[in-house]
């Protein structure tokens, strides 16, 4: 293909980390073409959408999976024959629905602001062709064949029976021969997101003994009528959206776990070894061309001595060679290595790999070169593990670790939070300002530095900043800390500043390097009165309850449906806290089972942009909104603002 090299992109590129993934889009930037894929870096990811929207990259190869919900202004979408059926080793021949289509193809110039977009099947045969328009257009007219079809889509046989009983119990009041004939009926059952399938020939027995363990372990219990209730723990673990076999799995651990001595390796493994963490996928090592760059593990099943031996040492270590967990799951395990199981080998390799993950000892380049898998893949990884800990640190705190065992429910807490930016705990302040770009890298650069948390980068001009951080990263700092008013309160109070000197705010010399810069002088008077000089904190979102129309923004009426409103109010009585999708849709539309996710991210969105219409859609205010309307990679969704300056009336 001959297509102008992509040479602000590259220039910028080659400014990033140094991975696998930014030689590897280096190579294909120079035909001006792209690829993108959740294992690239957020800030690759990031350059190559800035640059396909400047025009400088022509071409993008990307997952049909990962596209959708990403709406970049593509001209054309075109998808190859291999990519009409989802790739579900369980459903080889299950093809996606128009539904799935029409997000695609809304990712291109039709969801943006273009006026034409269109997306191009490949059909190998007339067959083919006909397959592509039977199972595209003939569905795309109609929304209710196209709702059908996306629930049908979502309908997948699981084996989580036990869970599933739990989730029954929880949701509905029934009998023990009630939760049977449903279950015999063969239906399609809503369990949030999902739609469980089971066999009709369900045993009673096994639907028995499965009662029976929930009973047994205190999840539910049977009250008067003989209707099934559940227990304040069985809530937990609905609520949580794990399994019932994890939480036993923690609940057996927890009892065996010594006191204060509890370690990060540890809790690593046991979310590793739990059902939910077994689940969590970690992709295939992959063949890189260039064989010098290649790590000790690469060859599959060559590795699976390896990680054992890893563990090995890092055990023997720390001394903690008598621990149940080790000894059940590593040395006293009567399999050579060669012959370890699969699921093992997944499970230590996973341990092994978050464990350099959240350590300084090794930069990224060195992990993917060692694990042959790419850094994103990592950070993914991490993210799933970090909400298994979380679940752990609130069953911790059901069992009332957070009083008796302080030690260690904190350290479960603290790498729970190190297992997203794969920092040490030093670094969290750094990692929790959420500014976009700043990975473990330049948090490691900014410590190392004398910059160790918010205050610090308060205080650093945009030279100080310059000698540690890249410039696009220096922007989004200072950007951090600009304050994001609307242009009607910019005006009303233009005249009103201090003559303050020009220089920045110096750093403080208790918490960052003094030899950063000196201190400068301070102004002994200000011209406004003291309150001008301190201002009161802003009303940034008010909501009144008896005014369901609208809600006031930034001093700016926003008018908005009833639904929105209640999205709204919602969110702001769990201010800072992630609302999964199930629990919106619980509170929101109650029993209405044919609500699922894609609702409440409509309403969302349209949230977001009909703000964005009335204050301005100035970089600075789609950033401001997005922090604060935030979304949470594969939690939920949450209002994000200090408390003072929410309202509810």
């Amino acid at each position: 293909m001959e297509s102008p090299a992509a040479s602000a992109a590259l220039e910028e590129l080659q400014q990033m980390e140094d991975t696998l993934s930014r030689k590897e889009l280096s190579e294909v930037l120079e035909k001006g073409v792209a690829y993108h894929n959740p294992e690239l870096s957020w800030e690759e990811r990031n350059l190559v959408e800035t640059y396909l929207k400047k025009g400088e990259i022509k071409v993008v190869c990307a997952a049909v999976k990962y596209s959708i919900g990403i709406n970049l202004p593509f001209k054309n979408i075109i998808i190859p024959s291999d990519k009409i059926h989802n790739n579900d080793g369980n459903y080889l021949h299950d093809y996606r629905t128009g539904l799935d289509f029409t997000d695609i193809e809304n990712m291109g110039g039709r969801a943006a602001n273009e006026s034409f977009g269109r997306i191009i099947f490949l059909a190998y045969s007339l067959l083919s062709e006909t397959i592509h328009r039977n199972t595209y257009l003939n569905s795309t007219g109609n929304s209710k064949h196209r709702r059908k079809a996306a629930i049908k889509q979502l309908a997948k046989e699981e084996n989580g029976l036990l869970t599933y009983l739990l989730r029954l119990t929880v949701n509905h009041q029934l009998k023990p021969k009630e939760i049977k004939e449903y279950l015999k009926e063969g239906a399609t059952h809503l369990s949030g997101y999902w739609h469980f399938c089971f066999k009709q020939k369900s045993e009673e027995e096994k639907i028995n003994r499965y009662l029976n363990i929930l009973k047994g372990n205190k999840l539910i219990r049977e009250i008067k009528g003989g209707i099934l209730s559940p227990i304040a723990n069985g809530i937990l673990i609905t609520a949580l959206k794990i399994k019932v076999e994890t939480y036993l799995f923690f609940k057996y651990w927890m009892g065996d776990s010594k006191k204060g001595r509890v370690s990060e390796l540890e809790i690593l493994l046991l979310l590793a070894f739990s059902a939910d963490g077994k689940a969590l996928p970690v992709p295939f090592s992959h063949f890189y061309r260039d064989d010098e760059h290649r790590g000790s593990c690469g060859r599959g099943y060559s590795c699976r001595g390896n990680y054992w031996n890893k563990l090995l040492h890092l055990i023997f270590k720390e001394g903690d060679e008598d621990k149940k967990l080790y000894r059940d799951k590593i040395m006293l395990k009567k399999i050579k290595k060669k012959d370890l199981p699969l699921e093992d080998y997944l499970a230590f390799k996973k341990t092994c790999l978050l464990y350099d993950w959240i350590k300084r000892d090794k930069d990224i380049k060195t992990i993917e070169q060692e694990n042959w898998i790419y850094g994103g893949a990592v950070r993914v990884l991490g993210e799933g593990f970090s909400w298994l800990a979380d679940s752990l640190m609130e069953i911790a705190k059901r069992a009332g670790w957070k009083t008796d065992r302080e030690e260690d429910f904190n350290k479960i807490k603290i790498l729970s939070e190190r297992l997203i930016d794969g920092v040490e705990e030093e670094g969290l302040k750094l990692a929790r300002m959420r500014i976009p770009g700043l990975s473990r890298y330049y948090i490691r650069k900014l410590l190392e530095a004398g910059y160790s948390d918010e205050e610090c980068l308060k205080g650093a001009s945009e030279e100080q900043l310059s000698k540690v951080l890249p410039k696009r990263l220096v922007n989004r700092v200072q950007k951090r800390f600009a304050p994001v008013l609307s242009s009607s309160f910019t005006k009303n109070h233009k005249l009103k500043t201090c003559n303050l000197p020009p220089e920045p705010r110096n750093l403080k010399p208790d918490t960052c390097n003094p030899q950063l810069a000196p201190r400068p002088l301070q102004p002994e008077t200000c011209n406004l009165p003291p309150e001008s000089c301190n201002p009161k904190p802003v009303t940034i979102l008010e909501i009144d309850t008896h005014r369901p129309d609208r809600i006031i923004f930034m001093g700016k009426k926003i008018e908005v449906t009833a639904t929105e409103f209640s999205l709204i109010h919602l969110l702001a009585q769990h201010n800072e806290q992630v609302m999964s999708y199930e629990d919106i849709i619980k509170k929101l539309w109650g029993a209405e089972t044919e609500a699922i996710y894609t609702r409440v991210s409509y309403h969302f969105s349209k949230i977001r942009s009909t703000i964005l219409k009335t204050i301005g859609k100035s970089k600075r205010n789609k950033d401001k909104v997005k922090d604060i309307f935030k979304i949470i990679s594969r939690r939920g969704i949450m209002l994000n603002l200090e408390e003072d300056k929410l309202k509810i009336n």
